[in-house]
């Protein structure tokens, strides 16, 4: 499903604070991102840059909408498509 994504967005308490266009999803391995302390192949990271600065305007400094923003989700992952 995350390879279906166009863009990424990184959220700090409720409010977005960056767009990234990811270029490459890959499984969650110390291989494949050294930070890691351990695999997880069950989740997955990406690589990637910052979005466009049109791209970017339109979502950075703004508040995730309240429906994706359900207390007590577990899941840090929301598709919206």
């Amino acid at each position: 499903k995350a390879e279906q994504a166009d863009f990424v967005l990184a959220v700090k308490q409720g409010i977005i604070v960056e767009v990234f266009k990811p270029s490459q999803w890959l499984i969650a391995s110390v291989d494949h991102f050294n930070e890691l302390s351990f695999d997880s192949e069950d989740r997955y990271g990406f690589y990637g840059d910052a979005a466009d600065v049109q791209i970017r305007e339109l979502y950075v400094n703004k508040r995730i909408p309240e429906k994706y923003r359900i207390r007590g989700a577990a899941n840090p992952i929301k598709y919206s498509y």
